[in-house]
C-alpha cells in the first residue's frame, strides 16, 4: 500500500506538476541560461531522446512546443511532459514552458470526445461566460498533461465569408465581439494556471495567404487598424491576468515603411504594443523557420533581429540545426555588444516573473524521484483526472446553443410519417436515434434517387464536406420546405437559408450533433401537433 501510495503522488507529480522558475536566481545564472531562456523549440518524435536531452543539455532552452506529431495518447504526453521538465530541472535550469496550439475546431492538439468547438462556434453564442468556462476546462486538461502555456486565442478577424486564411479560427468579424469573447477564453485559461498567448498581433485580418508559406503584405492605416483589429489585442493588453502575445510574419508597409514583418519591426512591436498598447506581458514571435520570417535568410539574423524589435520568446520549431545556429547568434550578438546584457537581462526577468506566476515552485525532491514507469497507473490517473473535468458538458453546452435557432422554425407538414437522415459521420446517426423514438426513421449515408421522399417525409440533411454541401443541390424544391440542413464545416455557409425549414450552422462538429438535432425535431413536431390540436 505505501509503495502504491508513493508511486501515485510521483506519477501525479510526473502528470500535473507545472513548476516555476524554481531556484535559479537571475544574477546566479550563466549568459548561456539566459540566452537558452529566450527560445521555444519544436521537436520530432513522442518520447525524450538521447538528441532531444542533448538538446536540453547544451542550449538551455526556455520552452517547448508540441505539435500533432508529439502526440501519440494522453498518458504519453503526460509522461514526455513531465520528462521534459525534470531533465530542465535536474541540470539547475529554470523549468519550461512547455506550449501547444489547443485554439479548438482545426487547430486542436489534444484530442477529446466532444472536441473543443472553434473559435468562431464559441464567439456565435455571443456568451462571455461560456467562453470563460471552455477556458477554464481547456486549462484545466492541459494542466492534468503538464502543460502551462497555450498558444490561444486567436484575436485575428476574420471574415464573413470565412475564406481568409484564419477562417473560423477566429472568434468573429466583429472586434467588439473577439475582444469580449477572447478575453473571457483567456481568463478561463489563466485561472487554470495555462499562461493564454493571444496571436496574430496586429492581425492576419481577411487575407488568404498564409504565413507559413510567404509573407503577406496588408496596406493598412495605423488609424484604420486602431479603429477595428488591434480593439481586441488593446483590449487584451488592459488585462491584469500573466499573459503573452503572439508577433505575426506580415507586413504592413503604410505603418512601417522599412517592409519588414512585424515579427522584425521595432514601430509595430515596441513602438505601438508595448509603448502606445502598454502590454506588459511576454511578447512571442511565430515560428522563425517559415517562410513569412524569410525576409532575413540567415537564421541567426532572423533570432537576433526579433529580439532586438522587443520580442522576449523565439520560437524556432523545426529543426534541430537552425535551433543551435538560432542560439548562438544571439548569443554571439550579446559577447559581442550587440545586444546589451541590459536588454537580455530584461526579457529574462520577465520570462522568469510569468514562470513563478503560474505556480509556486515544486517540491523537487518529489519531482525529480526515481521511478519505474508504470504506463497502466498513468493511463488511469490521467483518465480520472479528466473525468473530474466538466469539459463535456461544457462544449455540448456550446454546440446546443446554435440548436435554439429551429425553434422559429415554420410549421411542417400536418403529419410526419418518417425521417430521413443523410449524413456520412456514423455518430450523427447514433446519437440521432437515441433520442429520436416517436417516429420511423431512414439513415442514410447520401442522397439518392432511391432515398424515401414523401410529402409525409422531414429530412435531415448533414454537411460536412464540400460534396455533401453540393449535394444539398440535389433535395426536390418540394422538398426544401420540409429540410432541416445541420452544418458542421468551418468554412462552408448556406446562403439562402429561407429556402429550408431550418438551417443550423455550427461551424465544428461533435459527436452530439444528432442528438441536438433530434431534440430540436421533437420540439417542433410537438409545438405542431399542440397546434393542431388547439384548432380542434
Amino acid at each position: 500500500m505505501l509503495r502504491f501510495n508513493f508511486l501515485w503522488v510521483a506519477v501525479f507529480t510526473f502528470c500535473c506538476i507545472r513548476p516555476a522558475h524554481g531556484e535559479v536566481p537571475l544574477d546566479q545564472m550563466s549568459v548561456q541560461q539566459k540566452v537558452g531562456q529566450l527560445f521555444v523549440f519544436g521537436f520530432k518524435g513522442d518520447k525524450l531522446t538521447p538528441e532531444l536531452k542533448k538538446s536540453i543539455t547544451s542550449l538551455k532552452p526556455g520552452g517547448f512546443i508540441v505539435f500533432g506529431r508529439n502526440i501519440k495518447s494522453l498518458s504519453q504526453i503526460a509522461k514526455l511532459n513531465a520528462d521534459l521538465q525534470l531533465t530542465s530541472l535536474s541540470q539547475n535550469n529554470p523549468a519550461l514552458f512547455l506550449a501547444v496550439d489547443q485554439e479548438g475546431g482545426a487547430v486542436t492538439r489534444i484530442k477529446t470526445s466532444p472536441p473543443l468547438p472553434s473559435a468562431y462556434t464559441i464567439g456565435g453564442t455571443n456568451e462571455p461566460t461560456l467562453a470563460y468556462q471552455a477556458g477554464k476546462v481547456t486549462g484545466e486538461m492541459l494542466g492534468v498533461l503538464g502543460f502551462n502555456m497555450n498558444l490561444a486565442p486567436v484575436l485575428d478577424m476574420t471574415d464573413d465569408k470565412l475564406d481568409s486564411f484564419i477562417s473560423a479560427r477566429s472568434f468573429s468579424a466583429s472586434p467588439s465581439q473577439i475582444s469580449s469573447m477572447g478575453l473571457a477564453f483567456a481568463q478561463g485559461l489563466a485561472e487554470s494556471k495555462i499562461l493564454p498567448v493571444a496571436k496574430h498581433f496586429p492581425g492576419h485580418g481577411p487575407i488568404a495567404l498564409d504565413t507559413h508559406q510567404v509573407t503577406p503584405s496588408r496596406s493598412m492605416s495605423l488609424g484604420s487598424l486602431m479603429n477595428s483589429e488591434l480593439i481586441p489585442f488593446t483590449d487584451f493588453a488592459a488585462s491584469s491576468m500573466p499573459s503573452g502575445v503572439m508577433v505575426a510574419h506580415i507586413v504592413f508597409p503604410d505603418i512601417d515603411p522599412s517592409n519588414s514583418p512585424a515579427t522584425y519591426s521595432k514601430k509595430l512591436v515596441n513602438d505601438i504594443l508595448l509603448d502606445q498598447l502598454k502590454f506588459k506581458g511576454l511578447v512571442m514571435t511565430d515560428d522563425i523557420e517559415m517562410q513569412g520570417a524569410a525576409a532575413l535568410q540567415r537564421i541567426e539574423d532572423r533570432a537576433v533581429a526579433a529580439f532586438l524589435t522587443g520580442n522576449d520568446l523565439i520560437m524556432v520549431g523545426w529543426t534541430p540545426s537552425m535551433q543551435k545556429r538560432a542560439v548562438q547568434g544571439v548569443l554571439a550578438a550579446v559577447k559581442s555588444g550587440k545586444i546589451s546584457r541590459a536588454r537580455l537581462d530584461h526579457s529574462v526577468k520577465k520570462i522568469l516573473a510569468v514562470k513563478e506566476k503560474l505556480v509556486p515552485p515544486p517540491v523537487r525532491k518529489v519531482a525529480q524521484a526515481k521511478l519505474e514507469t508504470n504506463t497502466t497507473l498513468l493511463s488511469k490517473t490521467i483518465a480520472n483526472r479528466f473525468k473530474k473535468i466538466q469539459y463535456s458538458s461544457v462544449f455540448n453546452s456550446i454546440i446546443a446553443r446554435y440548436f435554439k435557432s429551429l425553434s422559429d422554425a415554420k410549421s411542417v407538414a400536418e403529419t410526419v410519417d418518417h425521417i430521413v437522415v443523410i449524413s456520412p459521420v456514423s455518430s450523427f446517426h447514433s446519437s440521432f436515434n437515441k433520442v429520436e423514438k416517436t417516429q420511423k426513421v431512414v439513415n442514410k449515408s447520401e442522397l439518392t434517387a432511391t432515398t424515401p421522399l414523401s410529402s409525409q417525409t422531414l429530412l435531415v440533411y448533414h454537411v460536412t464536406s464540400p460534396q455533401t454541401f453540393e449535394g444539398l443541390r440535389k433535395i426536390p424544391g418540394e422538398m426544401q420546405k420540409k429540410t432541416i440542413v445541420v452544418s458542421s464545416h468551418p468554412k462552408l455557409r448556406v446562403q439562402d437559408t429561407s429556402s429550408f425549414l431550418g438551417v443550423v450552422e455550427t461551424y465544428s462538429h461533435s459527436p452530439m450533433l444528432g442528438k441536438f438535432t433530434a431534440e430540436a425535431i421533437n420540439k417542433i413536431l410537438i409545438a405542431n401537433r399542440n397546434a393542431e390540436f388547439r384548432r380542434e
